[in-house]
């Protein structure tokens, strides 16, 4: 069975990001029967859509109603994550044109950064809570809580393997990256770089490019695949964010050069936060910048979501705006 991953950056705003991913399965392409784990997910999902179908004031109704709203605390950060591959197969992350491919790395970069090893411990913590909620199964008390803690478990590992892999491709295309630069420096034969220039520590592998070449004698020696991660500019949805009448797209620009100017200096790099809610309450309410445009609103969303063939981008930003809204990061009527 062959899968391909796709993933989207949408800017609520200028400085608040909402990123999602899907991942999809070719049926078609299936080699042999389906293992294990796809049947029991299969059933999961089966099971799910029959709970979604129920009767208002049934306990099927009550129960999916009940999971809703505890799937309206998921950090969209979290659902992101979750919605990538746990091994590495071909992605493609698709950008607005009018945004740098640099700049998009680089807020995946710090995202990834601060959340695979939160999730790696959170789920360390939710399994030690479900082991002691086991007991529960011996009583006739209710088991939501051992159900609960086991939904956490999964949340959290299938987000941490998630973002391991992404973090990996990323890391495997940043090298390929580097070793063709220092090739083009090479041919150059320049001999006046200052030493403590980072193209000079490129050239001699010092500083922080002391390990350029282990890693990519482990990339040659590595007998696993190494599928493309893909970055795509895409001029249809630069044409709808310009359609919204505030027009993000435009508004992006000086938010641009902005942050790029700082990922040239990695110190204010690592300072910087990752989370996007973080990131749009400390810079767009900062005094005397320029006028914030209103957050994308639903319509423009939901074209957005039509285009791409990512129905479910619509119910993730929802839940995700709500959160923004709850810190103060955007207005509560959005």
């Amino acid at each position: 069975m062959t899968s391909s991953s796709r993933a989207l950056v949408l800017p609520i705003t200028r400085r608040i990001w909402l990123l999602h991913a899907v991942t999809e399965t070719e049926a078609a392409a299936r080699a042999g029967p389906p293992t294990v784990t796809q049947k029991v997910v299969s059933k999961l999902h089966a099971q799910w859509e029959t709970f979604s179908n129920a009767q208002p004031g049934t306990l099927k109704g009550w129960l999916y109603r009940l999971a809703q709203k505890v799937q309206s605390y998921e950090p969209p950060e979290e659902t992101f994550l979750k919605g990538l591959p746990s091994r590495p197969q071909p992605v493609d992350i698709t950008h607005a044109q009018s945004t740098a491919e640099t700049l998009v790395r680089r807020r995946i970069r710090l995202l990834l950064r601060n959340e695979v090893p939160q999730h790696r411990r959170q789920t360390v913590t939710w399994g030690l809570g479900a082991a002691v909620f086991v007991p529960l199964l011996l009583t006739p008390l209710p088991n939501i809580p051992l159900y609960y803690s086991a939904w956490r478990v999964y949340s959290h590992f299938t987000a941490y393997r998630g973002g391991s892999t992404l973090e990996s491709m990323l890391e495997e295309l940043a090298t390929e990256q580097l070793l063709e630069l220092r090739q083009q420096l090479l041919k150059t034969g320049r001999k006046d770089l200052p030493e403590d220039s980072w193209p000079a520590q490129l050239v001699n592998l010092q500083g922080r490019y002391a390990s350029l070449m282990q890693n990519t004698l482990k990339l040659a020696n590595s007998s696993k695949e190494h599928p493309d991660l893909i970055f795509t500019s895409s001029p249809s949805l630069d044409t709808l964010l310009a359609s919204k009448p505030d027009g993000v797209a435009a508004t992006m620009q000086g938010s641009q050069r902005r942050e790029e100017s700082a990922a040239a200096e990695p110190s204010r790099r690592d300072q910087e936060p990752s989370r996007a809610g973080q990131a749009g309450s400390q810079a767009d309410s900062s005094p005397g910048s320029s006028p914030v445009p209103a957050p994308l609103d639903e319509a423009t969303i939901a074209k957005i979501a039509n285009t791409f063939h990512m129905p479910s981008l619509v119910d993730h930003a929802r839940r995700a705006r709500q959160q923004w809204a709850k810190k103060g990061c955007l207005p509560p009527a959005v």
